[in-house]
């Protein structure tokens, strides 16, 4: 019985809370400052999220292909210059 009380009481507890509502009136909140670091955020919409998600990936994936091949790159260099020895060959190709 311990162990149902336990899964209930965070849904009690949240089902118990008071809902708040935000006042109706004509007074606009203005929640841009055109004068702080991150303003060009309010010039984004709704509309915009997906843009911004795509580039986001998109740069994501262009930053993990450039570190790919550099490390693919760094790699090759390390087994040109081991001249044969096999534990530097070993330690190239781990890499």
């Amino acid at each position: 019985m311990r162990k149902y009380l336990a899964l209930l009481s965070p849904a009690i507890y949240l089902s118990l809370a008071a809902t708040a509502f935000a006042a109706a009136g004509d007074i606009p909140i203005n929640t841009c400052d055109t004068t702080r670091q991150f303003a060009i955020l309010c010039k984004l919409s709704s509309g915009d999220f997906g843009t911004v998600i795509g580039s986001l990936i998109q740069l994501i994936f262009v930053v993990a292909v450039v570190v790919a091949l550099l490390y693919l790159i760094y790699g090759g260099f390390r087994w040109l210059v081991s001249s044969g020895d096999k534990t530097q060959v070993a330690s190239a190709e781990s890499i």
